[in-house]
């Protein structure tokens, strides 16, 4: 098993199995994950990852603020254009999406359960590297507490605990737990997710 702390487009272009496979055969087959085709990045993804890397304190991930651009005129269009073209491969967010930001750290570190969880984690966004029975495997926890648990940190639309139940199989959370916690050693049922809110009031 070979350990890289490498950025999130990094690990995302290696040719290995991933938790997300693992996913798409889960919910569907083998023949959709060969003929899996990556979603293109979303505004929603991009938020989820600026959310990661500043909770994690992760600098591995560049975030850059877009500024106020009025993309409806034609000046406004090519000021964006450029703006896309100088920060391609960077993790792009809103002034709203920043304050927001801000909130969301706000409210981690008013809730003593998601800060202690995060403050004793040892490693942040490692990639892990290995081969199972001859496929090649990647995977990248959160965080993890070494010989105590792994940490995820999900955005969600409700951090209600009924409705993140819900969320947890929808998107195969529980297939990722296991995965991670077999692949490295750990109990599954240490694995811990840290669910926040993508809008306001970004409730933890």
């Amino acid at each position: 098993m070979i350990k890289k702390i490498d950025s999130n487009q990094q690990y995302h272009s290696s040719k290995s199995i991933s938790a997300s496979g693992l996913k798409v055969i889960f919910q569907q087959s083998l023949f959709h994950y060969i003929n899996y085709k990556p979603k293109k990045t979303t505004a929603a993804m991009n938020f989820g990852t600026a959310v990661h890397a500043v909770a994690l304190g992760d600098t591995t991930e560049e975030i850059v603020v877009m500024p106020d651009i009025n993309a409806r005129t034609t000046a406004g269009k090519i000021e964006k254009h450029e703006f896309m073209k100088a920060n391609e491969g960077k993790t792009i967010i809103t002034q709203k999406e920043h304050e927001g930001l801000e909130i969301i750290m706000d409210n981690l570190n008013e809730h003593e359960e998601a800060k202690e969880l995060i403050d004793n984690l040892t490693e942040v966004e490692n990639s892990y590297y290995f081969e199972y029975y001859g496929v090649p495997v990647r995977i990248r926890p959160d965080g993890i507490k070494k010989d105590d648990y792994i940490l995820d940190i999900k955005t969600t639309s409700n951090t209600n605990a009924n409705s993140f139940r819900n969320d947890t199989y929808r998107y195969c959370y529980h297939l990722q737990a296991v995965f991670y916690s077999d692949s490295l050693g750990y109990d599954a049922e240490n694995f811990k997710f840290i669910a926040i809110e993508n809008k306001e009031p970004y409730s933890i």
